[in-house]
């Protein structure tokens, strides 16, 4: 029987517990943090399942208990039941509810803890027979957010579901502003009355942005980009004085005339917005974000461990000494609601289990970086292979969780010494390490907890489905296998539909318009800074083609009509002008206003129409208080606790990267088509042994090799130096900082450039479009004439090779013709020659001994070298005068090149007569003659073969003249694309 009230002296334990081993109080484990896979910085191990991001767990704790008294035994390992009355509450936001067991006795419900998480909001709720409860609450300025939360007595959490619909931003502006500028407005209170509460309102608003909002937005991670983006209290002062002159406060003078200053800009040039550019990116990052939350209500057990893990501590005192004090003074167990299934359905409940997810959270951190790459690996071959799509999988994932903790404790040796070539050959030794640990536990049906004492993790696990997760670990794995990543595909997909709708855009805008545009930045600038001091103006950082055209589509987005803005902007001018002729009195929040340009101004102007809708809904409410709703500390540190985690770059790099990184690296004007699966190279395919322990990285080198490039175009520097390069090898993955690194290299001279870019189209009143397919045509036009160029240079020089063979071929005949000159008549006899020493030697000549022979020889050798010597002076003559022609225009080369060849042949081959006649005088031997003759020959030939490559060299260096114009044309060409995809970033 089940009951609300018992009498505390009735109230007694069940079991009689051992004293506990002594620890320290838990630090920290009392806040609300993020557990799982998330803060182990291995998620990434999803992607496998082809998911972008990670289910994000939070423990919730609602309060503690500090004697192991308050537990109550049941009959299954690691689950307990929790007196009511020991429970020391923490927070406001907790629920605690007591309801009595099936003994009488008063203990903790779980279920109403978890049914707390799924009602806690103000909008109306409904819940149906299967527990389902559905809330829309409008606080999201980029979408409409349906959360959707379950849970039952079995389910350990809260699974809420989130699901964001496209909130169109025209829509505050397009209900409130027509009515108010007519004074249709429905005002339930008086004009004073509204503007003594807007006063009271402010005051309430600002308290909570100060003690709530900006401490939950500002940590440790963020504070230089919070500090970047102007994220303090000024800037929601600057909001609330914005529409202030609505309910009778005057504008700030400075904000006036930037408002002044933005709405001229807006009204002149609003047909150059692409509004529709943000929304589909809006679009695109509401779907990558994440789509489910756990909530985990917990109790902590404080100052105590339970007997039930005694044996484990004991254990790891003893094998893991180096962890020991740490682990039991740094964290604690928690209790969360979840019933067994196997005990009685009558306390179903009230049934809590064990939790050790602040344990696993520490064991994660100190984790050596093989050790890293075990879990990391372990991870992927489950979400790659032991998991399905839908219904439920083949074993839990706390298994693969449990055998690398028991790993890491009983073969530590053996893992931490596990060398390798490189990471990929660690992982894949440890990957078998995991499969051959892993496959003995499923055979055998028995995985021991890690925690508790004899509890068998796979004991309710049907035996088929843990033999064919064993068959499938031992059979079907393949860890070299590359994997392609369908999720990054359609991120791909999404991002080329929004850069071809940008291309569509851009090409349709005139020259004119866009010229004109800059230019009226130009002067707004100027107007905007020139009350600044040097220390506050910001105007060099700024690239006015991105500012002008990022105001013009911030400030459409919330402009249905095109119409909105100039409704707003009467509606605040016309009650400044009312309350100036009746002293108005002074801003709500002073003169003082942020120091910032037109761009940052705007993108905190957007949220003006929201806040006057929203502001005007709570002045017109009969419960409007004006007070700000009041928090327990406890709560706030909880809730910082948790955005600390979530922000932390180390649990978020792989979904900011995967959603993100396409955005960054997408292709407009087909500049870099190949660029985004470069950069994103292992999020777009990788296999199981890749990026393990760290997960998939951004390939750098890529990125720094194209930064480098455009670097030195928009710079208008080609050549190799490095302090005109962008160095990306060591810069953070956050979009925020390579941007801004960008825009430092880039500031200066961007704009100088397009704008010349601009002035040089062959016509103002030309579209991009036209522009761009002009200058394509261009580039088309002069690779052909580079081409038949090519083809005319080729064509002279197999000529000219061609006259040179003949010319051989000549030189060839004449000497054969002039040898059948000097041989006898037919009528006589010749007789066979005869061999002497290796030469030829005929009758007619004596026989000499060898002194005389050797004699000849030697003279016939200085003959031989004389000639080679005067041959090789002619040689180098004729080579320098060849060199001195060639360095002529190539025009004047083509015309007279083959007038030198032939005269130069014909120089030789009198020299070659010459020098055949100057040895026929000498009485040298046919043998002797035909070496001469040899040497002749192939020193016309190495003069030939000169001549062709001096020819060659003045070919090349045409070549690379021709291509140095083609290269500064094609320069050109791809900054203007550059720019214009610069433009739209």
């Amino acid at each position: 029987m089940k009951g609300n009230l018992t009498n505390s002296s009735e109230m007694s334990s069940s079991t009689t517990l051992k004293p506990p081993l002594p620890s320290p109080t838990a630090l920290n484990d009392d806040l609300a943090f993020v557990s799982g896979s998330t803060v182990e910085r291995q998620a990434y191990a999803r992607h496998y399942k082809n998911q972008n991001v990670q289910d994000y767990d939070i423990m919730v704790v609602h309060g503690f208990i500090s004697s192991p008294t308050a537990l109550i035994q049941t009959s299954i390992p690691g689950f307990k039941q929790i007196l009511f009355e020991p429970i020391q509450k923490l927070g406001s936001l907790s629920c605690l509810t007591g309801t009595l067991n099936s003994t009488g006795q008063l203990c903790l419900n779980g279920l109403q803890m978890k049914m707390y998480h799924k009602v806690k909001n103000e909008t109306p709720f409904v819940v149906d027979s299967a527990g389902i409860v559905t809330t829309t609450d409008k606080t999201d300025l980029t979408a409409i957010v349906t959360h959707t939360s379950t849970t039952d007595s079995t389910a350990a959490s809260v699974a809420v579901t989130v699901t964001r619909e496209p909130l169109p931003f025209e829509n505050d502006l397009t209900q409130i502003l027509p009515n108010w500028l007519h004074h249709q407005q429905p005002l339930s209170v008086p004009t004073h009355v509204l503007k003594e509460r807007f006063y009271k309102f402010s005051r309430g608003y600002m308290d909570a942005i100060s003690h709530y909002t900006l401490p939950l937005l500002i940590n440790e991670h963020v504070r230089e980009m919070a500090t970047e983006w102007n994220t303090n209290e000024q800037r929601f002062y600057d909001l609330l004085n914005i529409i202030g002159p609505v309910y009778g406060y005057r504008l700030p003078q400075k904000i006036k005339q930037q408002l002044q200053l933005i709405f001229d800009f807006y009204d002149k040039h609003k047909h150059l917005a692409h509004s529709s550019k943000i929304k589909e990116t809006i679009d695109y990052v509401n779907y990558c974000l994440p789509k489910e939350i756990d909530l985990v209500p917990a109790i902590q057990i404080k100052g105590f461990w339970p007997d039930d893990v005694q044996p484990f501590l004991e254990r790891f005192r003893k094998n893991c000494p180096h962890l020991y004090n740490e682990l039991i003074s740094k964290t604690s167990m928690h209790l969360i609601a979840k019933w067994s299934k196997k005990t009685s359905a009558i306390d179903q409940e009230l049934e809590f289990r064990y939790s050790f997810s602040a344990l696993e959270r520490l064991l994660a951190d100190k984790r050596t970086q093989n050790e890293q790459i075990l879990n990391g690996i372990a991870r992927s071959i489950y979400y790659r292979y032991l998991t399905k799509t839908s219904g439920s999988n083949l074993i839990p994932s706390y298994f693969v969780k449990t055998t690398v903790l028991w790993m890491c404790e009983t073969m530590s040796d053996l893992i931490n010494n596990i060398v390798g070539d490189n990471a990929e050959s660690i992982a894949r030794q440890l990957g078998f390490e995991w499969i051959k640990f892993a496959t003995k536990q499923l055979r055998e049906g028995i995985c021991l907890h890690y925690f508790i004492e004899n509890l068998n993790i796979l004991k309710y696990y049907r035996p088929e489905l843990l033999v064919e997760a064993c068959d499938i670990l031992e059979y079907k794995v393949k860890l070299d296998e590359i994997v392609r990543l369908e999720f990054m595909e359609i991120h791909q997909q999404m991002v080329k539909v929004i850069s071809k709708n940008t291309e569509q855009f851009v090409r349709q805008m005139k020259l004119t318009d866009l010229i004109q545009a800059i230019n009226d930045y130009y002067e707004m600038s100027h107007v905007w800074w020139s009350s600044a001091s040097d220390d506050n103006n910001n105007s060099n950082n700024d690239i006015p083609v991105q500012s002008c055209l990022t105001i013009l589509n911030t400030l459409a987005c919330a402009d249905s009509n095109q119409s909105d803005w100039k409704i707003f902007r009467q509606l605040i001018f016309r009650n400044e002008q009312m309350e100036e002729e009746n002293e108005q009195d002074l801003p709500v929040w002073g003169e003082n206003v942020s120091i910032w340009g037109p761009k940052d101004f705007v993108e905190n102007l957007i949220a003006a129409p929201f806040l006057l809708k929203s502001t005007h809904e709570i002045l017109n409410s009969d419960t409007f208080t004006g007070r700000c709703p009041e928090y327990n500390p406890f709560d706030i540190k909880s809730f910082q606790n948790v955005a600390q985690d979530i922000m932390n770059p180390d649990h978020l790099k792989h979904v900011i990267i995967s959603t993100f990184g396409p955005l960054f690296t997408n292709s407009l004007f087909g500049i870099d088509q190949n660029r985004m699966e470069q950069v994103l190279k292992s999020f777009f395919q990788r296999s199981l042994t890749q990026d393990q322990g760290i997960g998939p990285q951004l390939n750098l080198q890529v990125e720094n090799v194209h930064s480098r490039s455009n670097q030195s175009l928009l710079s208008g520097d080609t050549t190799n130096n490095d302090s005109n390069r962008l160095n990306f090898e060591h810069d953070s993955y956050e979009p925020q900082q390579l941007q801004r690194r960008t825009q430092q290299c880039c500031s200066r001279c961007f704009t100088a450039h397009f704008m010349n870019l601009l002035q040089q189209a062959p016509s103002k009143d030309m579209t991009i479009g036209d522009y761009i397919d002009h200058e394509q045509k261009l580039i088309e036009e002069q690779h052909k004439q580079a081409e038949l160029d090519d083809d005319l240079m080729a064509h002279v020089l197999q000529e000219s090779l061609n006259d040179q063979q003949d010319a051989e071929q000549l030189l060839l005949l004449n000497f054969e013709e002039h040898n059948n000159q000097q041989l006898p008549s037919n009528d006589v006899t010749v007789e066979e020659p005869r061999v002497y020493n290796g030469l030829l030697i005929s009758d007619s000549e004596p026989f000499l001994n060898d002194t005389e022979q050797t004699s000849n020889d030697d003279n016939q050798k200085q003959k031989v070298t004389s000639n080679e010597i005067y041959v090789d002076e002619e040689q180098n003559k004729e080579v320098e005068l060849d060199n001195n022609d060639l360095s002529t225009t190539m025009s004047s080369l083509k015309l007279s090149l083959v007038d030198q060849q032939v005269e130069s042949w014909d120089t030789q081959t009198q020299e070659s007569t010459n020098s055949q006649q100057q040895v026929f005088l000498n009485n040298l031997t046919v043998t002797e003659q035909c070496l001469i003759d040899e040497q002749n020959i192939q020193a016309e030939l190495d003069n030939d073969e000169r001549l062709a490559r001096a020819l060659q060299l003045s070919f090349d260096d045409e070549h690379n003249n021709n291509e140095a114009q083609q290269t500064a044309q094609y320069d050109e060409d791809h900054l203007l694309a550059l720019v214009l995809q610069s433009m739209d970033d």
